[in-house]
């Protein structure tokens, strides 16, 4: 008998999902090509807040998450590294939207 794994390895290309094997996937290019014109700028807020209908409030901001996690390593609270992983979790189901918009239209 042949591993499970090794046997999902050789379905039909149709049959495995479509971005098996991509390691990366950059968003911003495609989005800007799609919207460029229609908004002031492509910057993730601006995507968020127009394709989106999403506006965040009361979290970290990327350029204060550095500090955030010295302070943290220095014996400081952790109260505000909640915000930052709060941020990235918001970053990855953003792009996951965005994604899936990207691909309607």
């Amino acid at each position: 008998m042949r591993p499970c794994l090794q046997v999902a390895t050789d379905s039909p290309a149709w049959a495995r999902p479509p971005l098996k094997g991509i390691d990366h996937l950059d968003l911003l290019y495609p989005t800007r090509r799609r919207y460029r014109g229609y908004w002031e700028n492509c910057r993730l807020p601006m995507i968020e807040r127009h394709s989106l209908g999403i506006m965040r409030e009361d979290e970290l901001p990327g350029s204060e998450a550095p500090d955030a996690w010295l302070g943290y390593l220095r014996g400081g609270s952790a109260s505000a590294l909640r915000g930052g992983f709060h941020h990235n979790h918001q970053d990855v189901v953003t792009l996951a939207q965005l994604l899936l918009n990207l691909q309607r239209q």
